[in-house]
């Protein structure tokens, strides 16, 4: 019985973004993911397997509850918000 892993990627609206929802999506593991950005790309779709999946803003509370975090968007968004990941419970 496989368990289901959550995860944050944050700058899913970037390639490498994109490129590693692929890649979770295709891997034997399950994942539960969180599409978050912290510019503009909120509400945009991404595709995400079968379905498109909604990248969601950057809120204070994203990465609560997530066994993992992704970084894929700029050195500057993981400088402002790699700590947060480390904290959240």
């Amino acid at each position: 019985m496989a368990n289901t892993l959550g995860a944050v990627i944050v700058g899913a609206s970037t390639l490498l973004g994109k490129e590693l929802i692929d890649e979770l999506n295709n891997s034997q593991t399950e994942w539960d993911l969180r599409l978050v950005d912290a510019d503009d790309s909120e509400g945009q779709l991404v595709a995400g397997g079968d379905e498109p999946l909604v990248v969601q803003p950057m809120t204070p509370d994203v990465f609560d509850g997530r066994d993992v975090a992704f970084f894929a968007g700029s050195e500057l968004t993981t400088r402002a918000h790699w700590r947060e990941a480390q904290m959240a419970k």
